[in-house]
């Protein structure tokens, strides 16, 4: 219990960050009876490791055999080889939006494309969704980099690991 009372310490210093799971409340009414309840933020794909393994099959490298991010006209070959069946004009508005590091780690800010809502099943992991490119990596990189950037900041005094990061829409 006093583990979690110290993280639950730690919690509220902290405060709100966009790339940190933040704290939205806490019950310590029954503390005294081994009782504490902590809220936060709900990260609806769960844990990276765990959302990347799962889609490790719709991975698309956007790298050379060099190592070098593909130009822009091999992108467009991939887009089509990928959505061939999708009209070129949706099909580049798709490809753009699955192939642009849209995903975000910890945040509410998500703005999908209106073809996006209109073919969104009531899955949650709707086909369309599934698709993670280089792009994404990297932008999920960055995010937990800043995350861990705001902790350090903050002083945490706990080991910052990025093993295993929550990820949200």
């Amino acid at each position: 219990m006093e583990s979690l009372v110290s993280e639950l310490k730690i919690l509220i210093h902290l405060g709100s960050h966009l790339n940190v799971v933040n704290l939205l409340g806490a019950c310590t009414k029954k503390i005294t009876k081994g009782e504490l309840l902590i809220i936060v933020e709900y990260c609806r794909y769960g844990s990276l490791q765990t959302y990347l393994s799962k889609h490790r099959n719709s991975f698309i490298s956007l790298l050379d055999d060099f190592g070098n991010m593909k130009s822009d006209s091999e992108i467009e070959e991939l887009k089509a080889s990928i959505l061939p069946e999708i009209p070129s004009s949706d099909r580049n508005s798709m490809a753009d939006y699955m192939f642009s590091g849209r995903s975000s780690v910890c945040s509410n800010h998500f703005s999908a494309p209106e073809w996006w809502h209109k073919n969104q099943q009531q899955e949650p992991d709707a086909t369309l969704n599934k698709i993670i490119s280089t792009r994404d990596l990297i932008s999920w990189s960055f995010q937990i980099a800043r995350g861990m950037e705001y902790l350090s900041s903050k002083k945490v005094k706990k080991i910052l690991l990025c093993s295993n990061p929550p990820v949200s829409s």
